[in-house]
């Protein structure tokens, strides 16, 4: 086994089309609006991302062993979201990439550059 190295776009890249996946060990997403924005001073500081650990699969392994997996949130409402339940078949992609560690801050990446987080519930105006 290797290190990989993927840089957070190639792995964003991956979350967007569904190649990148989260097992059902992964704890739902997690972090508030300040922790987002804690890692984005990170980043602007100068400090590396960290390391994120991923299993490399296939298709092939996807489709026979059938483990649970999720997408990653894109838009994230506080009180409701969660995260979409994986394919149970998996298509024309050679690889996938389930992530084993990195998903807080990956989620994290993906909400704040192509999606977005609600943190209080709309009120209904009548």
């Amino acid at each position: 086994m290797g290190f990989l190295d993927m840089s957070a776009i190639k792995a964003l890249n991956f979350i967007k089309h569904k190649t990148m996946l989260l097992p059902d060990i992964q704890r739902e997403f997690v972090w508030e609006m300040s922790d987002i924005e804690k890692l984005f001073e990170s980043i602007a500081d100068g400090y590396p991302l960290g390391f994120c650990i991923f299993w490399k699969t296939t298709r092939k392994v996807l489709n026979e062993e059938q483990p649970n997996l999720y997408y990653f949130v894109t838009n994230f409402e506080h009180w409701k979201t969660k995260n979409e339940k994986g394919s149970d078949t998996y298509g024309e992609e050679a690889d996938y990439y389930i992530v084993l560690d990195g998903q807080q801050r990956l989620t994290a990446l993906n909400i704040a550059l192509y999606g977005y987080y609600s943190e209080k519930k709309e009120e209904k105006v009548i």
